[in-house]
């Protein structure tokens, strides 16, 4: 991720923030769409692009133009994300990002690759690739490294990911097997809170390394210090496989940084075992935090503040 990426990002989305809130899949999209209103164009008209994205992973490009009826001109472009691929090739010369069918392309005859996008406009048909002109290879740039960064995030997204895909056995996600669940007896279990200079800690397993993290249901998922990351990998617990694509985090000074990101195999709390649940490492001095990554696995939580108790309920 570029530092020039990062600040207009940082522009777009303003300064207020949370402490480790990640980059949402939602503010990418924005930026995306406030770029390409700016910067997209078609190879025959001067429309302009946006992307949305429903809940089940499916992702619509349209393309319109702002020509009084009846020359208005409106396309779409459906797709699963993770059947496609984003590029910045074959765009007729010009600056670019491409959406393309993931699979072997056909030979240089013009023949169609595999088609997996669902072209509609006034008639329908499938097609294997469409192609975004931008103005500036500067701008193409940045665009197309927010649409990588999108697409990093899609594939660590539950919400995002198409359910019907979930359910196969032989889907990338269940043959992948890093999705996160609770398991343990307890229906409901209260866990004991300790209070450090106004915020509660609470001790957590991860593997047969017992951790004390402040528990932030404002950060977006587990943060891990580089010292504690260092303990983990040490121990065998965390392997070079539980690695994932890195993430930008916005703090609470409103700074944008980009962090690495793992998969925890396990992590034990009270009776509980919740499997493979998203970290992020921050600087070496960090505080190890507890967030959403590990709390939205359980079907409630709460705060008795009172009694200074965590309750779950699985």
């Amino acid at each position: 991720m570029t530092k020039k990426l990062i600040i207009f990002i940082l522009i777009i989305f303003g300064t207020t923030s949370v402490q480790s809130q990640s980059l949402s899949i939602e503010e990418t999209i924005d930026y995306i769409n406030v770029n390409l209103k700016k910067y997209s164009k078609n190879e025959f008209s001067d429309g302009t692009y946006s992307i949305s994205i429903e809940t089940n992973g499916f992702l619509t490009l349209k393309y319109s133009n702002d020509e009084p009826k009846p020359f208005t001109s409106i396309h779409t472009y459906k797709m699963y994300w993770n059947d496609i691929d984003v590029n910045q090739n074959g765009c007729y010369n010009s600056p670019c990002i491409s959406l393309e069918c993931k699979g072997e392309k056909k030979d240089g005859l013009g023949l169609m690759g595999p088609t997996c996008i669902s072209y509609s406009s006034g008639r329908s048909m499938n097609i294997d690739k469409e192609s975004i002109l931008i103005f500036g290879q500067k701008n193409a740039d940045r665009i197309f490294k927010a649409f990588e960064y999108l697409f990093s995030e899609l594939r660590v997204s539950e919400k995002y990911n198409d359910q019907n895909y979930d359910d196969d056995p032989f889907s990338n996600n269940n043959l992948k097997g890093k999705k996160s669940y609770v398991s343990g007896s307890p229906i409901i279990e209260n866990i004991n809170l300790e209070t450090y200079g106004g915020v509660y800690k609470v001790w957590v397993k991860i593997g047969s390394s017992k951790q004390h993290f402040i528990l932030d249901s404002g950060a977006s998922e587990i943060s891990l210090s580089k010292n504690t990351e260092r303990e983990l990998i040490d121990n065998g617990i965390v392997k070079k496989s539980d690695y994932i694509e890195p993430a930008l985090f916005k703090l609470a000074d409103g700074s944008i940084i980009e962090c690495r990101r793992l998969i925890i195999p396990e992590m034990t709390i009270g009776n509980y075992t919740i499997k493979n649940i998203r970290a992020s490492v921050g600087v070496s001095e960090s505080p190890l935090l507890l967030g959403r990554s590990f709390l939205d696995n359980f079907s409630k939580w709460s705060i008795d503040n009172k009694k200074q108790i965590l309750t779950l309920e699985k």
